[in-house]
């Protein structure tokens, strides 16, 4: 395992994980995945679900930021990009309400643009994406944020706007993750058995825009982590001869 140099940051940077991952079995649907360009794009089908390979803590003060872009989408094209705590259930997926609040994923409906909120509630984001758009995607402080081609979003309710999320000054955030039970996960997920394709860019490329970095954002890469607790594996785990 090599690391990347980003030109700032050197270490392992997230991909789709193409080990863990489901598919929503309570939809009579097997989820399908195929993999690309080092596992950073990631073609769903029948209602699979993916997640990055690097967790992260959503109470992180600098923050961390990546970009995905839904290349192409065929069928009825209801793709999920968000993110997923660690307990979550796989199957609560967005398309399906889900019921354990506290452990709900929070999804942006690309092509309808409704937003899944971690309280079970949705809004409409303001806008749905298109092809060829990214997404970008802000935690920090416990606050996630999202915005389409560099614009911040602004979701309403019933056709009232709600303010304009701003991660930048860190005002009017999309909603408020738990930063005391996990850790949080990149997340895709195809919501509605059709074919969709994600390319995601944790920062390995560097990134398409440089907002979040700007404003001290990280992406998501071992270099970026806090230190581990336990510094020498050694101390925790040796094998023991048969005798």
């Amino acid at each position: 395992d090599s690391p990347t140099d980003s030109g700032t940051t050197i270490g392992n940077y997230a991909t789709w994980n193409p080990i863990w991952n489901a598919d929503q079995s309570q939809s009579g649907f097997t989820g399908d995945m195929v993999f690309a360009d080092g596992n950073l794009d990631a073609t769903l089908s029948n209602n699979a679900t993916v997640l990055s390979t690097i967790g992260f803590d959503a109470a992180d003060t600098d923050g961390y930021y990546w970009e995905v872009e839904m290349r192409a989408g065929s069928g009825l094209f209801t793709p999920y990009i968000g993110v997923i705590r660690q307990d979550a259930p796989f199957t609560d997926h967005p398309s399906g309400g889900g019921t354990d609040a506290p452990t709900r994923s929070l999804y942006y409906g690309y092509s309808t643009g409704e937003l899944y909120l971690t309280d079970n509630t949705t809004k409409t984001a303001g806008d749905s994406g298109v092809t060829g758009a990214i997404l970008q995607i802000y935690v920090k402080n416990g606050k996630l944020y999202y915005g389409f081609d560099d614009t911040f979003m602004t979701p309403n309710v019933d056709g009232v706007p709600d303010p304009q999320c701003d991660p930048v000054n860190e005002t009017n955030p999309i909603d408020t993750l738990s930063t005391t039970n996990g850790l949080w996960f990149a997340v895709i997920a195809e919501g509605n058995n059709a074919t969709d394709d994600f390319v995601a860019n944790f920062g390995s490329q560097g990134f398409t825009y440089s907002t979040g970095t700007d404003a001290g954002y990280k992406p998501l890469c071992t270099a970026n982590l806090p230190a581990p607790t336990i510094t020498k594996p050694t101390d925790q785990f040796l094998p023991i001869a048969y005798e």
